[in-house]
């Protein structure tokens, strides 16, 4: 797509950015796009479309999982979770489920699942106690005893024996410490204390390993650790293992990480160690964590293992499995993990550059899901229609760089090719920049000045001043003709004046109003009148054309009030044909003009289709929600009602999703209308 060198920002009013909004915003449109992916991946037979589901799934971190869930609640009247369990069992699928429930709700079923059949599965309980705080523990704890049948400490004396029980019961009740400063000489104390109860000492005194380690903090243990290994050049973790059992070996040595990180790393190497692996257990774990962890979990994997943790997946997974938990642990999201970032510290640097990146996925991923709904035999209409129809001019540009990176052709091309009539020229319009589409309807205006005269300082006459000049540029550089040629070759009297007036782009466009000035502008065009025994319409022409909008609204005031007469019954009164017609537009605002031009495109015999597409389709959102409001001022109706009523097929659902998107409004109140649009 040709663009001039006057951009789209440069020839719209810029509206009021409030940046933290617009990463609320984006958050929600990410959260959609990937709802409708998913549902759309889970309905293809004869099985689900496994990569796709990977892709989305296993790149999003937990609370942009929660909002897909949230969206395809509202979408598809059913849970994301009740979705997956119905349509792709297995361990991904768990694996994203997991990580969607809130921890208490993850670490019941956990649990629960733990517990169930022959004995128990105490690695996972393991996993529990040596994650989460005392705080959180208690939490689980709670939430388990009102779920289950048996309170949890019950279950696990009868489920556990001899140290793993009293490693577990110890830390379900809180008794480690949870401070952040090491005491070095009770350190150097405490591992005095465990050599004289292991390597030295015949047989081994587990419960002062256990009474310890349970206790102390995650700090403290790491000073233990070293005064022990400073002492008597061995490890504290080859001390365990020597002297416990393999399942209580696992759990102290757990309690020996000096981070919550590193015991995730510890407890995936234990999870793929041995024959088989225990796939089961490593879902789980990396349900735990969220993407921000990645870093440094992987981090200390590779320290323990002297491997990198994803060609340990590589070398130990296969299939969907093995590419499911590199993408988990990739760290990857569409935010770059930035939402994380801004969420605890952020800075406007930091906000801006979530905003640019998250606009960038979205851009992608809709230059992919506009292929999609117009690959084959069919266009998916109310696909395209959901993208374009409701993104900003500005998105839609970076959304065409990206259709021709990965397409190698433009997306206008696209959209021509697969729509038509004026659903095909109104999304046609939202794709291209605005002086394009400024040129274009300017030159229909000429084309068809003959049998329509009124067109042109119709479209003319709301533009500011740099679109005029954008517009003038472009359409140049497009026909091959300046505008001002083609006005004067082919326009002639006062119209002819009127347009090449307008064209100079002279317009104040301060947004203050002189009193004094309206006063004195009000009695000169009275004086002219009066003088004249008629309207002098180049002199009308001349001050109306300098005004700004603002101030056109305090001289129409001045006028009414001061001779008991508006200037729009004075114009209409003195005047007749195209010229009435434009000077009474001369006294509108933007918004207003296009309200009136809508209403008088609703009242044909048959709607004015190619006013609502060239009105609706040449401005951007914010401008579209005050023209919305402005008709609902002037004609008591919701232009969405107007716009259902009077129009139909794609076109109908095509403009109303572009209104209805303006404003913002609820997505379930959206979909409510975009069904009922399609249903009739």
């Amino acid at each position: 797509m040709g663009q001039s060198s006057s951009s789209a920002s440069e020839v719209e009013e810029t509206p009021e950015v409030n940046v933290e909004q617009e990463v609320l915003d984006l958050h929600k449109v990410i959260a959609d796009i990937d709802a409708e992916q998913i549902n759309y991946a889970l309905s293809v037979k004869p099985k689900p479309d496994e990569p796709a589901l990977i892709s989305i799934l296993c790149n999003r971190t937990r609370p942009q999982l929660r909002r897909i869930d949230a969206s395809y609640q509202i979408k598809y009247d059913k849970s994301l979770k009740d979705a997956l369990k119905e349509e792709y069992k297995g361990l991904i699928g768990e694996m994203a489920i997991y990580s969607m429930e809130k921890k208490e709700e993850r670490m019941v079923e956990y649990l629960i699942k733990a517990f169930e059949g022959f004995g128990c599965d105490p690695m996972v309980i393991s996993d529990v106690v040596c994650y989460y705080t005392n705080a959180e523990l208690a939490s689980i704890m709670e939430a388990y005893d009102k779920t289950a049948e048996m309170p949890l400490l019950e279950r696990i004396k009868k489920e556990l024996k001899g140290d793993v029980f009293k490693i577990v019961t110890n830390l379900f009740q809180g008794s480690k410490d949870e401070t952040s400063d090491a005491n070095i000489s009770l350190a150097v104390s405490q591992a005095e204390e465990l050599y004289k109860a292991g390597e030295k000492k015949f047989g081994t005194d587990e419960d002062k390993f256990i009474e310890i380690l349970t206790s102390a903090s995650r700090a403290q243990i790491q000073s233990i650790k070293e005064a022990y290994e400073n002492a008597h050049k061995n490890s504290l973790e080859k001390a365990i293992k020597s002297e416990f059992s393999k399942i209580s070996r696992r759990v102290l040595t757990g309690l020996l990480a000096p981070s919550k990180e590193a015991y995730i790393a510890y407890a995936i190497k234990t999870s793929l160690a041995g024959f088989g692996n225990d796939k089961d257990r490593l879902i789980k774990i990396l349900a735990i964590v969220d993407k921000h962890q990645m870093s440094e979990i992987k981090s200390y994997y590779a320290k323990l293992s002297k491997v990198e943790l994803a060609d340990a997946l590589t070398d130990e997974l296969k299939g969907s499995l093995r590419e499911a938990t590199i993408a988990w642990i990739s760290g990857t999201d569409p935010s770059q993990g930035l939402e994380y970032t801004n969420l605890h510290e952020s800075t406007p640097e930091t906000l801006l550059k979530e905003r640019d990146t998250l606009c960038d996925f979205v851009a992608f991923s809709d230059a992919l899901a506009i292929k999609r709904a117009t690959y084959g035999a069919g266009t998916r209409d109310s696909a395209l229609i959901a993208i374009l129809c409701s993104r900003s001019r500005a998105h839609l540009k970076k959304v065409d760089a990206y259709y021709v990176k990965l397409h190698n052709k433009p997306l206008i091309h696209e959209i021509y090719d697969e729509t038509s009539g004026f659903y095909k020229i109104l999304m046609g319009y939202a794709v291209m920049s605005t002086d394009e589409v400024d040129a274009m309807i300017v030159k229909q205006a000429l084309d068809c000045y003959e049998s329509n005269p009124s067109l042109l300082p119709e479209v003319l006459i709301p533009l500011r001043n740099k679109r005029i000049r954008a517009m003038k540029e472009t359409f140049e550089a497009k026909y091959g003709v300046s505008v001002i040629d083609r006005v004067n070759s082919e326009i002639s009297g006062t119209m002819q004046s009127l347009i090449a007036t307008i064209l100079k782009a002279e317009r104040d466009e301060s947004k203050e109003m002189d009193r004094s000035d309206a006063k004195d502008q009000a009695k000169e065009l009275h004086r002219i009148k009066v003088e004249n025994n008629m309207i002098d319409e180049m002199e009308f022409i001349e001050l109306l054309t300098k005004c700004s909008f603002p101030q056109l609204q305090r001289i129409s005031y001045q006028y009414q009030k001061r001779y008991e007469q508006s200037l729009e019954s004075l114009v209409r009164g003195e005047t007749e044909g195209p010229i009435e017609n434009a000077l009474a537009a001369l006294l509108l605002t933007p918004d207003e003009l296009y309200a009136t031009a809508l209403n008088r495109a609703f009242k044909q015999s048959e709607t004015d289709d190619a006013t609502v597409a060239r009105i609706l389709g040449s401005h951007d959102k914010p401008f579209i929600s005050r023209l919305a409001k402005k008709y609902e001022e002037r004609y008591k109706q919701p232009l969405l009602e107007a716009l259902e009523f009077h129009l139909t097929g794609h076109f109908r659902v095509a403009c109303v999703t572009y209104v209805a998107s303006a404003d913002k409004i609820m997505p379930e109140d959206l979909k409510a209308i975009v069904e009922k649009l399609n249903a009739g």
